[in-house]
């Protein structure tokens, strides 16, 4: 399964954008595989399907309480109280599950969206995507550079030159990308018993994956050690 924890700024579409193109990438490198998103996307109910049609399109839904009383935040401006619906699950590939809204987590004034998921087989399952790298083409070209010029003499040049791309396309067809993964590496982790086992793994992405995932590591165990903020292993929460 991958989850995704996100948050766009209110009234900004760029962000709305921005969003949409980070999810789609994931969908299209990954094939059958369920993804849960959890966030506060700042867009009323009857504006989010809307917002994010790109994502319906291709089979993402959106979750979250139809009754037009419930909200997910509150707050408090000078006498009144607001209350707003923010916050949604967006998943994709789920089966069996149960939503519900419970109350805030401390001092938030965002309510807690809780998803528990009854499904046995979450695996990840990586996409195969091809790609033509022009790279190959660089590796012979004086060949391609005479058949270009003899293309563009001939009367009929716009054709020829047609002619030529397909036949590179079929000299050269695209290979497997080779997509790079922190999934790879936590599956790793997962498996390895060892400590020095572990820290050889991780130091082996890149420094900027380093970087990353030792942040988020950090987060999770000062997170692990705060009572306030204990939770069944079985839900997801935001």
């Amino acid at each position: 399964m991958i989850l995704i924890n996100a948050y766009r700024r209110p009234q900004n579409e760029d962000n709305t954008k921005r969003l949409t193109a980070a999810i789609e990438r994931i969908n299209l490198n990954y094939k059958d595989t369920p993804i849960v998103i959890f966030a506060d996307f700042n867009y009323p109910r009857d504006e989010i399907r809307h917002k994010f049609k790109n994502l319906t399109d291709v089979g993402f839904k959106f979750i979250y309480s139809p009754d037009p009383e419930m909200y997910t935040r509150s707050q408090k401006y000078g006498d009144t109280i607001q209350q707003s619906y923010l916050d949604y699950f967006l998943i994709k590939n789920i089966g069996e599950f149960r939503f519900t809204i419970n109350e805030p987590i401390g001092n938030s004034d965002h309510r807690c969206l809780s998803m528990d998921i009854h499904q046995n087989d979450m695996r990840i399952k990586r996409r195969i995507i091809k790609e033509r790298k022009f790279s190959m083409i660089n590796e012979d070209p004086e060949e391609t550079g005479k058949l270009l010029l003899k293309a563009l003499k001939d009367p009929e040049c716009v054709a020829k030159c047609g002619d030529l791309v397909e036949s590179r396309r079929t000299k050269f067809p695209p290979l497997r990308t080779k997509l790079k993964s922190h999934f790879k590496v936590i599956e790793k982790l997962n498996k390895s018993k060892n400590w020095d086992a572990i820290k050889a793994i991780i130091k082996k992405c890149s420094e900027e994956s380093y970087h990353q995932f030792m942040s988020c590591f950090e987060k999770l165990r000062i997170t692990q050690s705060d009572k306030e903020y204990s939770q069944d292993s079985d839900s997801i929460l935001t």
